[in-house]
C-alpha cells in the first residue's frame, strides 16, 4: 500500500492539535504531561510482577505469551487503569490488545526494527496506533524506543503473520536514521502502526516494565491479515478474542478461528538498494 505524503484529508486523531500534526507528519508523539500517578504505576508494576513472576529473560511483549491466564489478568489490569486516560487523548477512538511490555535485565532484551500489524484496513486518513505508558522513567539505559521519524509514510504492505515490507534489507541504514524517545514515567508515547521503530537493551539490574495498547477508529472493525501465497494474504474480521486467545506461533502454524472475509494482493513493491531511503530522506526534507 503506498503511502507518499503526509495524507491532504485528514480525520482528527488526537485531541490536541500538536500532538495531532506530529502524528499526521512525522507519526509519533509523547504526551507533555503523565497521563496517570506514581499510585496506578506501581499497582500495574506490582500486577505484572504477580501475574508474570519475578524472573524473565529478552523482551516480553504480553501477546506472545503462552500462559493465557496471564495474559487475560494482564488484559483486565491493564484495560481497567489505562483505557479511559488514553482514549481521553483521542477522537473518537477505542483501545484494544492490552499487555504488559516488559524488557528484562540484559543485552537479550533489544528489539529489533520492525513495523507493527494492520490491525484494521488503513487509509490514509485512518489508522491505528500503538500507545505505550511508561511506569517508570524509560531512557537510554533501561531500554528506550528510537523511532524513523515519517516512516510510516514510506510505501508498506498488508503487514501480519509472515507479512513484512520486501525493503527490510536496508534495515540497518533505517536504524542509522532513528532518533532516541524517552519517554517519562506516566507518560504515553504513541506511534503509528506502520512507523518504523525498534528499542535497545535493558542495561540495568531490573525489569523495566511499561504497559501498552493499541487504539482504533470507533467502528472499524478490526482484521488480521496472514500470508496465503506469493504476494497473497487472507483477511480476517477479528474481535478481542484474537488477542487473548491467538499466538503468533499458531498464526503461522495455521488461520485463526475468525471470519475469512477475502484474499488480497499484498501489495508487495520491492526497491532497489538506496531507493528506499532516498524516498525517506525526500519526505523528511518536505
Amino acid at each position: 500500500m503506498t503511502a507518499g505524503r503526509p495524507p491532504t484529508r485528514w480525520r482528527t486523531v488526537a485531541k490536541d492539535p500538536k500532538h495531532d500534526d506530529r502524528l499526521r507528519y512525522e507519526g509519533w508523539t509523547v504526551t507533555e504531561a503523565p497521563i496517570i500517578d506514581q499510585v496506578t504505576r506501581d499497582e500495574l508494576r506490582d500486577r505484572f510482577l504477580q501475574l508474570h513472576g519475578p524472573e524473565g529473560d529478552g523482551w516480553h511483549n504480553g501477546f506472545n505469551s503462552l500462559d493465557f491466564a496471564y495474559r487475560t489478568g494482564s488484559w483486565d489490569a491493564i484495560r481497567a487503569a489505562l483505557e479511559k486516560p488514553v482514549t481521553a487523548l483521542f477522537a473518537e477512538y477505542r483501545g484494544f490488545n492490552f499487555a504488559f511490555l516488559c524488557k528484562w535485565p540484559g543485552p537479550e532484551s533489544h528489539l529489533f526494527i520492525h513495523q507493527d500489524w494492520m490491525y484494521i484496513e488503513e487509509r490514509p486518513d485512518r489508522r491505528t496506533y500503538a500507545v505505550m505508558v511508561a511506569l517508570e522513567d524509560i531512557d537510554e539505559p533501561n531500554g528506550r524506543p528510537y523511532v524513523v521519524s515519517r516512516s510510516h509514510l514510506l510505501p508498506t504492505i498488508r503487514r501480519g503473520t509472515d507479512l513484512y515490507a520486501p525493503w527490510w534489507k536496508d534495515a540497518d541504514e533505517l536504524e542509522k536514521r532513528a532518533e532516541p524517545v524517552p519517554v517519562p514515567a506516566g507518560h504515553a508515547a504513541i506511534w503509528d502502526s506502520a512507523l518504523v521503530h525498534f528499542s535497545v537493551a535493558n542495561l540495568t539490574d531490573r525489569p523495566r516494565i511499561a504497559a501498552g495498547l493499541g487504539v482504533a477508529p470507533v467502528g472499524e472493525p478490526l482484521v488480521h491479515y496472514r500470508r496465503s501465497g506469493p504476494g497473497r494474504a487472507d483477511r480476517f474480521t477479528i474481535s478481542e478474542r484474537f488477542f487473548s486467545e491467538s499466538h503468533p506461533s499458531t498464526l503461522l502454524a495455521g488461520p485463526p478461528p475468525f471470519p475469512h472475509d477475502g484474499t488480497f494482493d499484498t501489495d508487495e513493491r520491492d526497491l532497489e538498494p538506496g531507493e528506499l531511503l532516498a524516498e525517506l530522506d525526500q519526505l523528511r526534507s518536505a
